[in-house]
């Protein structure tokens, strides 16, 4: 029975790793598509300067800080890109498939994040593994101690004898007997035995409180997820805020620097704060679903049996 509870704890603990790296591949595919984006507008602004100074109005300078732009964003999408191999590999192990395999990807995390955020399900640790194994220890010992106690449980025990005394099978009243009698047995001088029922009590008690040292550094895990889960949630909020906001300042200098009316460097520094707040969406989100995973595993709340 303990075996078997260990086995669930690995199951329990391997899905939670699945989970983890499953949505840190989807939030590495989300950055590629993001950097792909940037490299379009760099690209394009590297284009634009060419193009004017070429016809005489722009200036050189311009065109080597665009084009430095365009590294910089290739190397972030060069660096996206090998994060999501890596966590293809990573997932691809933990199923024990060729780590190359390809990894379906149409989940869509906004349907659950939106039911996580609506989610008021009360959470607790009593469906732990950790504290069956101590409970069943527990019983153990609490089976133990009851054999332990019997032992000084006095045996009684009857007998009869019955008999014949004749000679050549002749059988009369005078020839046939009987002997009954009863034994009773009381164990008190055996101190291996008691100094036995005394480790076994005291194996008891520690098992106490075990369980109660078990339950509460358990709790203190599931409510330090909570309030993670929480606080990714208000994060991830925010950052929808931001991203709105930097899309519309970006559009808003994207307008103005191509009528002239703003530089290269405030243009350049819009893109980057868009960008920015685009990965900072795509990072809160799979923050909040891996967050979720946590107390899921805290709570032993996944059925396992699935």
């Amino acid at each position: 029975h303990l075996k078997s509870i260990e086995i669930e704890t690995y199951k329990r603990e391997l899905v939670a790793q699945i989970k983890n790296s499953y949505f840190q591949y989807l939030m590495a595919l989300e950055n590629i598509k993001i950097y792909e984006n940037a490299q379009t507008l760099v690209q394009k602004n590297v284009k634009i300067n060419e193009s004017l100074l070429e016809n005489g109005k722009g200036l050189h300078v311009r065109v080597l800080r665009a084009k430095t732009e365009l590294e910089q964003v290739t190397s972030q999408l060069n660096n996206a890109k090998l994060s999501s191999q890596n966590a293809q590999y990573y997932f691809n192990f933990l199923l024990n498939k060729p780590l190359n395999s390809e990894i379906q990807a149409e989940f869509n995390p906004l349907i659950l994040i939106n039911e996580i955020i609506q989610d008021s399900t009360s959470y607790d640790v009593q469906n732990r593994e950790e504290l069956k194994m101590i409970q069943s220890g527990k019983d153990i010992y609490t089976t133990k101690l009851k054999m332990q106690k019997q032992f000084y449980t006095p045996n009684v025990s009857a007998f009869a004898d019955l008999g014949n005394q004749s000679e050549n099978f002749k059988f009369n009243q005078n020839s046939l007997y009987y002997l009954i009698g009863l034994q009773v047995k009381v164990p008190i001088f055996n101190r291996p035995q008691k100094f036995k029922l005394q480790q076994t009590q005291i194996d008891l008690k520690l098992s106490d409180l075990q369980l109660d040292q078990t339950t509460k550094q358990l709790s203190l895990g599931l409510e330090m997820s909570k309030n993670d889960l929480k606080t990714t949630i208000t994060n991830y909020l925010l950052s929808l805020k931001q991203q709105e906001t930097s899309a519309s300042y970006f559009r808003l200098i994207e307008k103005g620097y191509q009528e002239g009316i703003f530089t290269l460097i405030e243009y350049i520094d819009a893109r980057n704060q868009w960008t920015i707040s685009q990965t900072l969406v795509n990072i809160n989100t799979f923050k909040v679903l891996q967050s979720k995973v946590s107390v899921e595993r805290q709570a032993a709340s996944f059925n396992i049996s699935q």
